[in-house]
């Protein structure tokens, strides 16, 4: 056999996917009144963190599974949280609620993540994970573990040991690191102001290009 010559020849593949239904009740004043009607949708997940998740009997970003509908009941605290949960359910609709979890700002996020600690300490013999209390504030990772940083930095909490997503926190001890906490606290704050951002986008944006 004798090799002759080659050419390349050039393809190209167009991957169609079905276009995502989006539901707007942004503007609904009472949309607890709407859960009955999700609920009696087939397939469906109401995605909902912090006190909402209770409130509502929803489930958190590490709780949710394939489903047709999504109902976003709280605003996601950034892009790449409502990007993995977009690839979790994979829906052909999304629903937006969009409640705000007012836990935005620093005091009652610090509150809530210290509770959160403490309860973890006396019930759970302090091992916690970061995506829990991620979905437990309604915050981004990044910003638990510098809020959590700043505690122990102040003496709040005890980070006793750590092997990747999953912490054993204990109770405080003395610590006298102000300048260190400062600089952390800054950080906070800071992180908390992005996601505060992006929820005041995410309430006020079109809905057709919420999710592209």
């Amino acid at each position: 056999m004798e090799f002759v010559d080659f050419r390349v020849i050039e393809t190209s593949v167009e991957i169609i996917s079905p276009k995502l239904e989006i539901v707007d009740f942004r503007a609904e004043k009472y949309p607890r009144s709407m859960l009955l009607n999700f609920r009696n949708q087939p397939s469906t997940v109401v995605w909902a963190e912090a006190d909402a998740k209770k409130e509502v009997d929803g489930k958190d970003r590490n709780e949710l599974e394939p489903a047709n509908n999504l109902v976003i009941w709280t605003i996601p605290p950034s892009p790449d949280v409502l990007l993995g949960v977009l690839k979790t359910v994979n829906p052909r609709i999304v629903t937006l609620v969009c409640a705000h979890p007012k836990l935005d700002c620093a005091d009652p996020f610090v509150e809530r993540l210290i509770g959160l600690l403490k309860y973890a300490i006396t019930y759970r013999e302090g091992k916690v994970t970061y995506a829990a209390l991620a979905a437990a504030t309604a915050q981004r990772q990044i910003t638990v573990e510098q809020g959590l940083n700043w505690l122990v930095s102040r003496g709040k909490i005890t980070l006793l040991h750590q092997e990747g997503n999953l912490l054993w926190v204990g109770a405080g001890k003395t610590i006298n690191d102000l300048g260190g906490a400062a600089r952390i606290w800054i950080e906070v704050q800071a992180l908390l102001s992005e996601t505060l951002a992006y929820r005041a986008h995410f309430k006020r944006t079109d809905k057709d290009s919420l999710l592209t």
